[in-house]
Parts: structure tokens; C-alpha cells; sequence
């Protein structure tokens, strides 16, 4: 009789510990980016798993591997598979631990490892530390889910509006777009076939536009708060709260969609399948193209290492759990177009928000040392040149469809070059604060008013994201005095800011 019967139904448990642990270490992190609900059913379904897993080891491998003769190595073909299912399900089923499966010599250093510790009759030790890995991510879940639950705070007190015009509104979102100026002085840029493009198509391009914000998520939030969104409400890097995704995905808050449901008007949102915009269909979001399926934190946990996962992601989604918005597909022009053809039969007009082509230096891993080496690649001036296709083409489509339409082209940061460099530190290593900011900040913006209508949106004031549709609800309300509503637009990083364009000193109000 084997010395390891007594001993395999505890180290059978391992994987089903491991793979318990890869989701909740995950899930405690990024708790603010999914519905109680989904985490709930999510979280029961790894349950359920990790039990299935725990009899296949103590049940099905035991009495398989008891048929052999030779008991010694049945039982070192047991602390085999054990140690490899533990490696895969503990290390190699989520994106966190790709570092062990970029170098497959140390995944295979790791399982041999834990291999000699099972065989050696010490996996009592792993059991313990995934016991305990597991306690510190449930303490670690439960206090981020408590700290996600603030409440957004707001001041917006827009009163409400009565649309006299009401086109079909076209947000076109340029990821990581800098303004004109900036694409021209810093990577050696010439958008010029680009802006000759878009003012003979009846466009207004703005100067001296800055972003109130230096990721994707908080620009959008205050877009469609039309208002600022406090620091306390970011989380971790390039991130933000439950409740301000609760915005963007178009709830109570969300001051853009609700003016305009109130106005008739029909609301969606396109990101192209990416759970990083949105967690929740809100009350004045009519639809998107993103699935709110209750088990989707584990999908996005194993594939939410690239841009190019989200595919994947789609796809395993509609295979097994069904597709509620299964028209929307392919390419974002594809996706657009998709959105026009329904409209044809609304008897109402739409505003369709979608994100276009771009990206900016990594967050991770990454120094502001490197900065002309990235720009001698040529990597962002690619992105750049692919989005004015993308745009080009899109908004020919448009107009040919929609002459009427109200367009707005809104770069949401910069491509943020100096990222890592403190501002307090700028003037030490020859850096004008300004080109800092500009760096973050400076983005390109240009609209086209229904029917080559060349009306100053502006009205001689300042305008960005932040106040960008207040203006929009003025023109289209015929009516200035809502331009009283809108809330000086800052760009804030650490003590120093940028108010209304304008930059101030360290400490200045």
C-alpha cells in the first residue's frame, strides 16, 4: 500500500485552491470594473469549478493511477499532475502571472519545485499558503468593494433643456490625439491632408484645446458629467470608480444622455466589446455594444492582457453565453454604420458615442527616459495616420447618410511622452513645464454643425471635454444663457494646473 493514500485527497486540493485564488486575487483588484451581480454568479461558478476539479484529483486521477503496478511511480506521476495543474490554474489561467508563461524554462523551474515539495510529503505548506493567499484577497476584496461604494459627488445643477434642433450627434472619440501643433513639433507629424479634409467638409478646428483629464476614463466621466470629477474618485492606473463608470455607462448622473433622452433622443455606446469603458447598462444608455453577461469577470480575467484579447473575449461570450447585442460586429466604422442603418427606422435622432484608433506610451514598465527612442519607432505617428483614414472615411459616410448630422472629433489625452517624470522635476532635467502639460493634455478637437452651419460653438469662451455638450445644449436650445452652467475646466497633476487653457504656477489658484 502507497504512503501517499492518506496523503493525496489534502495536495488533490491544491489546484482547486489555486484556481479559487487566480480569479479572487484578480477580482479584489479590479472589483470597481464589474456588477455585484455578475461577481456573484462569477465567483459561485469558480466555486463550483474548483469542487468539480477536487473530485477529478481524489476520485477520478487516484483510482485511475491505482491500476498501476508499480505504486511508487503512480505516486510520482500523481505529485506531477498535481504540481502542473497547480502552476496552470494558480499561475498561468490570468493575465497576471504571463510572466511565467513568457519564459516557459521558469514555469517548468516553478512546477519542478513544487513537484519535490509534494513528493516530499511537505505540500501541507501550499495547501496553507493558497489558504492564506486566498484570506488576504477575500479582506482585500471586501475592503475595495466597501471603499468602490462612494458616491459620486456633483455639482452639476443643469436645469432642464428644450432642444429646438435636434440632429443626429456623432461623438468620435480619438484615443491619445494630440492637437495639430503638438503632432507637428513633437513626433514630426503633418496633419495637414487630415484638417484640409475636415474644414472642406464644412469642420470647425479648435486651438489651444486641453483635456481636463489625463486618461480615458476620468475625460469621459467629466464629458458626460459636464462637470470635474474629484481625485478621490480615481482607482489605481488610468481608472476610476464604480460610480463613474456608472456615468459612463449612462446612469442617473449622466447629465449628457439624460438631456437628451428627455429630448426624444436615442443613446449608444460603442466600445467595440471593451469592458474597460463600462461595467453596466444604465438607465439613459439605450444600447452598446458591450455584453453584460453575469459571468463576464471571468472572461475578462483570462483575456484582459491586449486590445487584441477583446476579440476572443467577444467571441467566447456569444459561443457560451449568448450575445444581447449580437448586431453589432466587426470593425468600428462597421459598428457606426451598423447603429445609422437602424436609425433609418427610429422615429427619433440618436446620439451614437465610439472610440476610434490610437494609443500612447505603456503604463507599465515604461520611462519617460525612453521618450525619443518611441518616437523614432514611429509607432504612435502609425496609430495617428490610421485614425485620419478611419475618421476620413467614417465621416464621408456620414455625411453621404446624414448631411444634417452634428459631429464632434475629441481627443481624450495626450500620448503622454514624459510619463514618469514629476513636474516638481521638470525644470531639473530641461523640461518646460508647459511641453509638459502639452504632452498630457493638448489634444485635437474639431466639430461640424448640422448643414456646414458656421456658428462659433464657443461663444468666446473656453471649451473642452468638460463643457463641450453644454455648449452643444446651448446651440441647439437657441438659448445662451445655458452657458452659466458650465464649471471652469482644470487639468491638475499634483500642485500644478491648467484653468481654462491657461497654465498656473505651482500653488497659484
Amino acid at each position: 500500500m502507497s504512503i501517499f493514500t492518506g496523503y493525496k485527497p489534502a495536495i488533490s486540493l491544491l489546484p482547486s485552491l489555486g484556481l479559487i485564488f487566480s480569479f479572487l486575487f484578480i477580482w479584489s483588484h479590479n472589483v470597481h470594473m464589474y456588477r455585484g451581480a455578475a461577481l456573484l454568479c462569477s465567483f459561485t461558478a469558480i466555486l463550483i469549478a474548483a469542487l468539480l476539479l477536487f473530485l477529478v484529483n481524489s476520485v477520478c486521477i487516484t483510482k485511475l493511477l491505482s491500476f498501476f503496478k508499480d505504486k511508487k511511480k503512480a505516486d510520482i506521476l500523481f505529485c506531477i499532475f498535481i504540481a502542473c495543474e497547480f502552476i496552470f490554474f494558480a499561475g498561468g489561467i490570468v493575465s497576471y502571472a504571463d510572466i511565467l508563461y513568457k519564459n516557459e524554462f521558469w514555469a517548468l523551474i516553478v512546477a519542478i519545485i513544487i513537484f519535490f515539495i509534494l513528493w516530499k510529503r511537505k505540500g501541507a505548506l501550499l495547501v496553507f499558503f493558497s489558504c492564506t493567499m486566498i484570506l488576504f484577497s477575500l479582506i482585500n476584496l471586501t475592503k475595495n468593494t466597501i471603499a468602490d461604494l462612494k458616491e459620486l459627488e456633483t455639482t452639476s445643477n443643469l436645469p432642464p433643456v428644450s432642444l429646438k434642433m435636434k440632429p443626429n450627434i456623432y461623438l468620435f472619440w480619438m484615443e491619445s490625439h494630440h492637437s495639430t501643433d503638438i503632432l507637428k513639433s513633437t513626433v514630426g507629424l503633418d496633419s495637414t491632408a487630415f484638417t484640409d479634409f475636415l474644414t472642406s467638409h464644412g469642420f470647425q478646428i479648435k486651438e489651444n484645446i486641453y483635456s481636463s483629464a489625463e486618461h480615458t476614463l476620468k475625460a469621459m466621466g467629466q464629458l458626460f458629467l459636464c462637470n470635474n470629477i474629484s481625485a478621490a474618485q480615481q482607482v489605481g492606473n488610468n481608472d476610476v470608480s464604480r460610480s463613474t463608470r456608472g456615468v459612463i455607462g449612462g446612469d442617473q448622473n449622466n447629465v449628457v444622455f439624460r438631456t437628451l433622452k428627455e429630448n426624444g433622443y436615442k443613446t449608444i455606446f460603442l466600445t467595440q466589446g471593451d469592458p474597460y469603458f463600462l461595467h453596466n447598462q444604465g438607465i439613459f444608455l439605450d444600447e452598446t455594444d458591450f455584453n453584460t453577461s453575469y459571468f463576464f469577470p471571468i472572461i475578462d480575467s483570462i483575456y484582459m492582457k491586449s486590445y487584441e484579447s477583446i476579440r476572443v473575449k467577444e467571441e467566447i461570450l456569444t459561443t457560451y453565453f449568448g450575445d444581447p447585442n449580437s448586431q453589432y460586429q466587426g470593425s468600428l466604422s462597421a459598428r457606426v454604420k451598423t447603429v445609422m442603418a437602424k436609425g433609418k427606422e427610429w422615429q427619433q435622432p440618436y446620439m451614437i458615442a465610439f472610440k476610434g484608433l490610437g494609443d500612447h506610451t505603456p503604463p507599465f514598465g515604461w520611462s519617460w527616459k525612453q521618450r525619443d527612442e518611441w518616437i523614432k519607432s514611429g509607432y504612435y505617428q502609425n496609430f495617428v495616420r490610421k485614425a485620419h483614414e478611419e475618421a476620413q472615411g467614417l465621416i464621408s459616410y456620414i455625411l453621404q447618410q446624414d448631411p444634417g448630422a452634428l459631429i464632434i472629433l475629441l481627443g481624450d489625452h495626450g500620448a503622454i511622452t514624459y510619463r514618469g517624470l514629476k513636474p516638481e522635476n521638470c525644470e531639473q532635467q530641461g523640461v518646460a513645464l508647459q511641453d509638459f502639460f502639452d504632452d498630457h493634455f493638448k489634444v485635437f478637437f474639431a466639430y461640424r454643425l448640422p448643414n456646414d452651419d458656421t456658428y462659433d460653438l464657443t461663444s468666446g469662451m473656453y471649451m473642452n471635454n468638460m463643457n463641450v455638450f453644454i455648449h452643444i445644449f446651448s446651440y441647439l436650445a437657441q438659448d445662451k444663457s445655458l452657458l452659466q452652467y458650465r464649471v471652469p475646466s482644470e487639468s491638475v497633476l499634483e500642485d500644478v494646473k491648467m484653468v481654462e487653457g491657461k497654465l498656473r504656477p505651482s500653488g497659484g489658484k
